[in-house]
């Protein structure tokens, strides 16, 4: 069972290489997955994620490239769970982008090496100090940090109307969301002192946002 998702990625990774999704009847890889397998778009998204990260590759050239995370694909081995690998996945994605390859291979290494010894609790746990020592000043993320974090997703109404909503906002982001809702205590609209600046990235930056942000920033400063 732990061997099957390697299937997966190896069958992936070779459609997104060779396949005209087109011809397959899709708009993309991602739709394609989803009409024939009957899973949904984003379960479609997740898996080609997983399999650029775990599957093996090939160059330009056509000679066998290693995954890019060589260690945890030990899953293709049954030594560890989908669990693990979420909890190696989402290290990585929190991960400052500062830091370097080496000490990325390093990192996942001894992950990989963790988590074939102990259950997902136990792993998670374990991930936390590394986590920990690997960004030891916890200085705040600079911009290109934020941009590369940053998402909002809107999910379909249900029958009643509502809709979930989930993201991870930037400041500016959050203050323009807080300001429309006069509900939220109004010292959560506090945002550093920072200069105003454009937003350039992920579909819930508006020019409309821009102005509340704005406006809620200026109104906390005064």
């Amino acid at each position: 069972m732990r061997t099957q998702p390697a299937v997966d990625h190896r069958i992936i990774n070779r459609l997104a290489a060779e396949a005209d999704a087109k011809a397959l009847g899709g708009t993309s890889l991602a739709d394609v997955l989803a009409a024939k397998l009957g899973i949904s778009k984003v379960e479609g998204c997740r898996r080609i994620k997983q399999a650029e990260l775990l599957g093996p590759r090939r160059a330009i050239t056509g000679e066998p490239l290693a995954p890019k995370l060589a260690n945890t694909a030990a899953q293709g081995r049954g030594q560890i769970g989908r669990e693990h690998v979420r909890v190696i996945v989402k290290f990585f994605h929190d991960l400052p982008s500062r830091i370097d390859g080496q000490t990325r291979d390093q990192a996942e290494a001894d992950l990989a090496r963790i988590a074939k010894g102990v259950g997902p609790t136990q792993f998670r746990a374990a991930a936390e100090p590394l986590a920990l020592l690997l960004n030891q000043d916890g200085e705040p993320p600079d911009e290109a940090e934020r941009t590369r974090r940053r998402y909002l997703t809107i999910d379909k109404q249900d029958a009643d109307g509502m809709s979930r909503i989930h993201g991870l906002l930037d400041p500016e982001a959050r203050a323009a969301i807080v300001r429309c809702s006069p509900s939220w205590p109004r010292r959560a609209c506090a945002i550093p002192r920072t200069k105003h600046r454009a937003w350039t990235a992920g579909p819930a930056r508006t020019r409309c946002g821009l102005i509340r942000a704005r406006r809620a920033n200026a109104t906390t400063m005064r």
